[in-house]
């Protein structure tokens, strides 16, 4: 990345603030992480508890299979399913890209006239 200004900046200033920046997006990508998985385990719990329980009273009241209960079971684990086959791997590469990001930057300041102004 190459900073081009007219009037020299503070760069100590400006790779601090690079730096904040990075740690913020960790820490907001471990926090949604955490949410993540929490929701991850909630569903799974929930829809597996709702099928069991489906199963056990399917016995005693036949209707039931024809409920919402299996449905209601169905979609909250199909949705753990998408948060493990979608949203886990898209954690990882955010969490890969900021690092990467955060570690490597190469940044160059130059400092002179605006090139969109030439001349005047």
């Amino acid at each position: 990345m190459t900073v081009i200004s007219r009037e020299p900046i503070d760069e100590e200033k400006f790779w601090s603030a690079m730096s904040n920046w990075g740690r913020e997006e960790q820490s907001l990508l471990r926090m949604e992480y955490k949410d993540t998985i929490r929701m991850l385990i909630g569903t799974l719990v929930f829809g597996s508890v709702l099928f069991l329980l489906n199963l056990s009273l399917q016995e005693r009241f036949e209707v039931l299979q024809y409920s919402l209960i299996p449905i209601i079971a169905a979609l909250a684990l199909g949705r753990a399913a998408g948060i493990l086959a979608i949203e886990l791997p898209t954690y990882g590469v955010k969490k890969r890209l900021i690092n990467e990001m955060s570690k490597n930057s190469l940044i160059t300041f130059e400092y002179g006239h605006d090139k969109n102004n030439k001349g005047e």
